[in-house]
């Protein structure tokens, strides 16, 4: 229960992480919350098609100007 919220709340600070994610969707699946899973690992596979479109330089570097804004925003 713990771990899943972790991972919801780095899902929610990092929309675009498909990594968390994917872990998001295996701890749903081991706390029997189906549903939940198949939303996030549809989420990791829109994520993975989306950075292999894009390519991983941009897709990274696109993350990395979406966090800097929201940490200047936060400021």
């Amino acid at each position: 229960a713990a771990a899943t919220r972790e991972l919801e709340e780095a899902s929610r600070l990092d929309p675009e992480d498909s990594t968390a994610f994917y872990q998001l969707a295996l701890a749903y699946r081991r706390s029997g919350e189906a549903e939940k899973a198949e939303r996030a690992l549809a989420t990791v596979q829109r994520l993975n098609d989306e950075q292999r479109k894009l390519g991983n330089t941009l897709f990274t570097t696109r993350r990395f100007q979406k966090a800097r804004k929201g940490a200047l925003s936060a400021e």
